[in-house]
């Protein structure tokens, strides 16, 4: 299991043994807190509230960064702009990717550069994501 746990997802959990028994969960299950910060952040920024502030108040409010850390303007955008929080937009796909039985409403997943649908929820439809980019003048990225 390589790679830290996705914010708003179940991280790995470890049982006395050592063993970890909810390995299907892991970067899966939503966790709702999590997943309403994320939301509320991508809203806000859409009605055009500064990056800045968002930190402010996260950190104010004691929510950690995915690390346990503070909010930087660095570590909120990068978590922002993954695109694994945006609805997979099955267009153009291959009708027969093993993807494609992922449920639909699944988040994107970017493998050797070709995007398909994950296993893991989405948090935003595309046209979300297209308002969140432009207000920030960013891409979303793997």
């Amino acid at each position: 299991m390589g790679g830290a746990r996705a914010y708003g997802f179940e991280g790995p959990k470890k049982d006395r043994a050592g063993s970890i028994p909810n390995k299907g969960r892991i970067n899966v299950k939503v966790l709702k807190d999590e997943q309403a910060v994320w939301c509320d952040c991508v809203d806000r920024i859409i009605a055009g509230e500064r990056e800045m502030s968002l930190i402010r108040d996260l950190n104010e409010r004691g929510i950690p960064s995915p690390l346990g850390a503070k909010w930087r303007i660095g570590n909120l955008r990068n978590l922002l702009i993954r695109k694994r929080y945006v609805a997979f937009d099955a267009e153009g796909h291959p009708a027969g990717c093993p993807c494609l039985k992922n449920p639909e409403g699944n988040g994107t997943l970017v493998h050797r550069g070709i995007e398909h649908r994950a296993v893991c929820p989405a948090f935003i439809t595309a046209v979300q994501m297209l308002s969140f980019a432009a207000r920030q003048r960013l891409r979303f990225v793997a």
